[in-house]
């Protein structure tokens, strides 16, 4: 059976969370991404969680091949 690290219970529902990895910290006004899932399955919230995953590992990736300078950060986020 599939178990999703990034997935927590919390007042019943399930949420996502991953920790903005060092090297991109400075980048972030935050230390995580945290969302709700909205569902008290879990999964369902497995099933979620694989397709934000796949969005944050693709925007980690992008910021890390550098087609963003910092000055344009704010515009694009």
């Amino acid at each position: 059976m599939f178990m999703n690290k990034h997935i927590f219970l919390r007042s019943g529902y399930f949420y996502y969370r991953m920790a903005i990895p060092n090297d991109l910290k400075h980048l972030f006004p935050f230390r995580e991404i945290k969302q709700s899932r909205s569902t008290d399955d879990k999964k369902n919230a497995e099933s979620q969680a694989l397709g934000i995953e796949g969005k944050v590992l693709q925007v980690y990736s992008i910021l890390r091949s550098g087609v963003f300078s910092e000055e344009t950060l704010p515009a694009a986020f």
